[in-house]
């Protein structure tokens, strides 16, 4: 947006102009999903309406009650800490209140309060992470936030 001029609206649209076509239905993660205990959130570095589109392709969207979007983050995105700040503001959770987090990158999860904190002093947020194979993915598998890998 800043080297091109693009307006914040205009950028989200041309990036998210994306063929979900190739998405399935996922059985297993609805499942997985719906073992969850708790409420289910959304934190996205894009757009409300590209997360309901993967959502509805995989056939999950009935399990999350928001989608917390690059937008309403006031466009900072994650894994900036004012982020997940506005986040659990919105959602009236506390940092250390009980809670998973999923991210399918590390350096993602950074900023998250589960991050900031030393849940071994009785914090008990966890960041999970899903890594695939090119190295700028695997940037920050290894820190002390994470505590699963699933590859």
């Amino acid at each position: 947006m800043a080297e091109h001029g693009m307006s914040p609206d205009e950028f989200l649209d041309y990036v998210h102009q994306i063929d979900h076509s190739p998405l399935e239905p996922n059985p297993a993660l609805g499942a997985a999903l719906e073992r969850l205990a708790g409420r289910k959130l959304i934190l996205t570095n894009g757009t409300r309406k590209h997360a309901q589109a993967v959502m509805r392709r995989l056939d999950i969207h009935g399990h999350f009650e928001d989608v917390f979007d690059i937008v309403a983050a006031e466009l900072e995105p994650k894994p900036l800490a004012q982020t997940y700040d506005r986040f659990l503001a919105r959602h009236g959770r506390r940092p250390r209140a009980r809670a998973a987090m999923f991210e399918d990158l590390a350096r993602q999860s950074r900023g998250a309060p589960c991050a900031r904190h030393d849940h071994r002093a009785g914090g008990s947020g966890k960041s999970r992470a899903r890594f695939f194979a090119r190295g700028w993915e695997l940037e920050g598998h290894d820190a002390a936030h994470v505590h699963h890998v699933h590859r």
